[in-house]
């Protein structure tokens, strides 16, 4: 894949970069290849950033506090520039009303919230900039963004995603 054009790959983390704990039952990891992948990817100049939903935490599962810890360990291993993480969670019975506001739903993949403000704050415009996701969510974030989107298999040369 040619990546000439980018200045920026936006990654997903769970089921991206990561395992994804509650569906394997594994603690949380790396996925292999994903540390050695993203160091190419900042010697070519690419600045790497993640966007993340992290719905656990409206369902109680986690705090935003340990969520965020998370998410910037996994920014530290692949040495990203920026991340962004979503708590937001869509209106359902048995998640606090808290969760479900407008501003919140608005930073949630697939709304272009993170994306938008990583672009921003890191001063890339859209036509710079991948998102690499493994959900439906993460493509259509992209398309909101109006920013180019790879699966992650695709990406990290995978026949299917190694979990």
């Amino acid at each position: 894949m040619d990546l000439s054009k980018y200045r920026l790959i936006i990654f997903d983390m769970n089921g991206t970069l990561t395992n994804t704990p509650f569906i394997d039952k594994q603690p949380l990891h790396m996925l292999p290849g994903r540390v050695k992948r993203c160091m190419e990817l900042r010697e070519q100049g690419i600045a790497c950033a993640i966007a993340t939903n992290q719905g656990g935490v409206a369902w109680g599962f986690t705090t935003p506090e340990a969520a965020t810890e998370e998410v910037q360990c996994v920014a530290g291993a692949i040495g990203a520039s920026l991340f962004e993480v979503a708590f937001g969670y869509p209106k359902h019975p048995k998640v606090d009303p808290q969760w479900s506001t407008p501003e919140l739903l608005s930073m949630r993949k697939p709304a272009p919230g993170m994306l938008i403000s990583i672009m921003s704050k890191l001063g890339v415009t859209h036509d710079a900039t991948l998102m690499v996701g493994d959900l439906e969510e993460d493509e259509q974030a992209a398309k909101n963004a109006a920013v180019d989107f790879v699966w992650a298999k695709d990406f990290f040369e995978e026949d299917e995603l190694p979990f």
